[in-house]
């Protein structure tokens, strides 16, 4: 089991290992008993890391007795643990057979599909189709599951020297060390600044020019697939070392209690990196959640701690749970949950639209005020004015909103707004300073709506 009976130290030929049976007392507990077949693990030294052992012959253990093993054979394991839905992992060995079929052997028929950069596996009818049939090294996969499940497996082939050959803009890969490495410590430093963001299962991290690395994720960990964009073809290893490293700085957040925040990890993801929030009262404080939604569907939840962060925003997919989740073009909307009050405010800004594998910087979200029940035209301010006014409008719903401006003799003398508009508080700013003093009227046209005022520009 887990208790180790016996160690020796390799003298470079034929050596006895040592295995210790339970003689009743309380200090040999869990030692092997009669008829116990012992497991064997090796400890490389000089790599730092364990193998599992694999004897030629096994034998059966039994008091004051030797057994001859020609070859003790080492194997490297793995154990990846799979949640219900989109896990993104990825291997640092293999079994001599890595077919699709094999690799989720002890997952069969709980795992619907293997994904990898553009290819895939279905399990339909009893059998795996589709373009990919066996797992790499090298590659990334989101697997989806239907309930949690685990794969184990062996293999001779581990190499955390493994060369990546990247292409310009997206690469699905895997990382190739037993051992976590902080992100920049791990990328080599003469292709560091190719990199421009690394995305994995609901985390990501951007390269910037003037803080560096930004967001949740924060290392590279054994076992997990990561999308690593990048600004030109390259070839790469990993520098990661042993476990003897510095200690690595984690992103660790607690979720809101309740199943209203509960987020579906989808295979089609994007990231929206915020570093400034604006409140009407008050400011953003630490331990507050960001959340991202398409119409009111909820699809990303991130906790803000004080510095520049990225929120998540997933999109519809195969997934079970995704129903409602962004398509490409879908503009997300955001909101903020005060921790401390509960309130959920309502954030506007300059919003990029989705796509998959997306990430965006926002140069700020600030506090919206919520939608109006019926269309609004405020009156303008300052009015009269020189040369500068603002009017203030409000739409209830989505559409085509007109806002143009007439002279005393009903001619268009400056269209201030003409497109589709969401629905909510909006503003539009007049400079009049190419146009002489005197009387103006603008209109406002929006479906059936119309509302005129007067204005009077006066220099």
């Amino acid at each position: 089991g887990d208790v180790c009976v016996g160690a020796r130290e390799w003298p470079g030929e034929a050596v006895d290992i040592p295995t210790m049976g339970d003689d009743g007392f309380e200090y040999s507990e869990g030692y092997l008993q009669e008829g116990d077949i012992p497991t064997f693990k090796i400890y490389d030294v000089s790599e730092d890391k364990i193998y599992s052992g694999f004897p030629s012959e096994n034998y059966e253990f039994a008091d004051a007795q030797i057994y001859f093993i020609d070859e003790l054979h080492g194997m490297l394991g793995y154990e990846l643990f799979l949640d219900a839905g989109a896990n993104l992992v990825s291997f640092y060995t293999l079994p001599d057979d890595n077919s699709i079929e094999n690799m989720v052997g002890e997952c069969s028929g709980n795992i619907s599909a293997v994904l990898a950069e553009g290819m895939a596996a279905a399990y339909i009818g009893g059998e795996w189709i589709g373009t990919l049939t066996e797992i790499d090294l090298l590659d990334g996969y989101w697997i989806l599951a239907s309930n949690p499940c685990t794969l184990t497996g062996y293999g001779t082939n581990y190499d955390p020297g493994r060369v990546y050959d990247l292409h310009d803009g997206a690469n699905l890969i895997s990382y190739s060390s037993l051992y976590a490495a902080d992100i920049s410590s791990a990328i080599p430093d003469d292709v560091e600044d190719l990199f421009l963001g690394i995305l994995s299962e609901g985390y990501a991290a951007m390269n910037t020019d003037t803080s560096g690395w930004v967001g949740s994720l924060t290392a590279f960990d054994a076992g997990v697939g990561y999308w690593v964009i990048t600004s030109d073809d390259l070839s790469f290893s990993y520098e990661a070392g042993s476990m003897a490293r510095a200690e690595i700085r984690r992103y660790v957040e607690t979720r809101p209690s309740g199943s209203a925040f509960e987020v579906f990890q989808s295979p089609n993801q994007a990231f929206y990196f915020v570093d400034t929030i604006t409140l009407d009262e008050g400011i953003i404080e630490d331990g507050d959640w960001l959340l991202s939604y398409n119409g009111n569907v909820l699809t990303g939840i991130r906790q803000w701690q004080g510095v520049m962060i990225d929120i998540p925003a997933m999109g519809l997919s195969e997934a079970v749970g995704t129903e409602g989740y962004l398509e490409n073009g879908d503009v997300p909307s955001f909101k903020l949950f005060k921790q401390s009050t509960g309130d959920l405010i309502p954030l506007g800004g300059d919003i990029p639209s989705w796509t998959e594998n997306g990430m965006y910087t926002l140069v700020s979200l600030s506090e919206m005020q919520p939608v109006p029940e019926e269309f609004v035209l405020k009156n303008a301010y300052p009015n009269p004015f020189n040369p500068v006014t603002t009017l203030e409008f409000g739409i209830p719903m989505d559409g085509d909103v007109s806002i143009e401006v007439y002279n005393l003799q009903g001619r268009v003398v400056e269209s201030l707004v003409s497109r589709h508009m969401e629905a909510g508080y909006h503003s539009v700013v007049w400079n009049a300073d190419n146009h002489s003093s005197g009387m103006y009227f603008v209109q406002m046209v929006s479906g059936e709506y119309l509302k005129t005022q007067k204005l009077m520009l006066v220099k």
